[in-house]
């Protein structure tokens, strides 16, 4: 097989590279193996600049093989996406090295956009249409996952011996028991009969708990997901930095007169406190309204002024936490595994470039949208 060949070619070049080099690297170590990758990718691009001439020279094409390929590597090594490691050096390129590569694809952008937006809307009719669990959720990539509970809350009772989360995550409803004993390979006098039975009954009442009871704890779980994700497309629409997204309040909000979109204020802590605001136009002006409709569902009367609040382990209402956001990357990274999960600093990048682009390289009107400084 040719590309298993090349592959195998290209993974030795780059540890023949690493085994070359006098720095020592750590290989059970990711930031250590990054920094690798890192200083092999100079090494490739530097090589891809000489003169055709010299023997050393590199046509960019090959150099590109050669860098995915590592990146490949470390990301099967390390259980993680290739973008994770993609990110974390300059690409090898055949434009000029000055301008900054992108190293999500546009479509990549849309797609994850797309997939947010998908479930956010589902979180939204579930919770706030008072819907029936299971939520459906669909990617882009028509991957499909039926969401009947959190993931945090695995059962570890002795007495459980089927992973029913997992299973119950590829059926609408609850499937009959006699197909339950067959996909989970049994013979209808196994021991495990009464346990299965057992589960499928634990499933069935606590499915009909989560209908019944409308600001059931799953219906408050889901709804804080939504407003994690919520708070990703106003980042994605907006360009607004992580931590202005984070501490954005309510009474900055406005309607702007022009295009009936919304300005906030908020201020940005990297950049000494200086005040920026972030905006969107007409087209998201819907979906914001269903963030506002899950933010007042989910803090009932309780006085909050973050637009995208969460609560923590005391029940205390604060602002969306990193440590939430990561939760939400694992969670997507386990129902849609074809899915590039996008940073909010890539989100933010991706706008500035969309702006550059769409200004016609104008870097001042960029800097005044997104509150870059010159």
């Amino acid at each position: 097989d040719l590309s298993k060949g090349l592959f195998y070619y290209t993974s030795k070049f780059f540890l023949d590279w690493v085994d070359s080099q006098k720095k020592t690297f750590d290989f059970s170590n990711k930031d250590s193996v990054i920094d690798a990758y890192r200083r092999y990718s100079k090494y490739l691009v530097d090589r891809t600049l000489l003169a055709d001439t010299e023997e050393e020279s590199l046509a960019a094409h090959t150099a590109k093989q050669y860098q995915r390929n590592a990146a490949k590597l470390i990301a099967y090594v390390f259980d993680c996406h290739e973008i994770d490691i993609v990110s974390q050096a300059m690409q090898v390129q055949s434009q000029r090295y000055d301008v900054p590569v992108l190293p999500i694809a546009e479509e990549d952008h849309q797609k994850t956009y797309a997939t947010l937006l998908n479930v956010f809307l589902e979180i939204h009719r579930i919770v706030i249409q008072e819907a029936d669990f299971p939520a459906h959720f669909q990617s882009v990539n028509e991957e499909d996952f039926y969401f009947y509970s959190g993931f945090h809350h695995q059962t570890e009772k002795q007495h459980i011996q089927f992973d029913m989360q997992s299973y119950l995550a590829k059926y609408p409803v609850i499937p009959a028991f006699s197909k339950m004993l067959a996909d989970f390979d049994l013979a209808e006098d196994s021991k495990y009969r009464k346990r299965l039975r057992e589960n499928r009954n634990e499933a069935l009442y606590k499915l009909q708990q989560r209908n019944e009871n409308k600001r059931h704890i799953e219906r408050e779980r889901l709804a804080s997901y939504g407003l994690c994700i919520g708070m990703l497309l106003f980042i994605a629409q907006t360009g607004a930095n992580l931590d202005t997204a984070q501490q954005l309040q309510l009474d900055t909000m406005e309607i702007l007169p022009s295009t009936q979109g919304r300005r906030f204020s908020g201020t940005k802590s990297r950049a000494g406190g200086k005040t920026v605001y972030p905006e969107f136009g007409v087209k998201f002006e819907p979906v914001f309204r269903k963030i506002l409709e899950l933010r007042e569902w989910y803090i009932q009367d309780e006085p909050c002024d973050f637009i995208f609040p969460l609560r923590n382990e005391i029940q205390q209402l604060g602002p969306v936490s990193y440590g939430r956001l990561q939760l939400m990357k694992k969670l997507f990274q386990r129902i849609f595994p074809r899915m590039v999960w996008i940073t909010p600093q890539q989100w933010r990048k991706h706008k500035s470039s969309q702006y550059v682009e769409l200004s016609d390289g104008d870097l001042l009107l960029e800097a005044e949208v997104m509150g870059h400084s010159l």
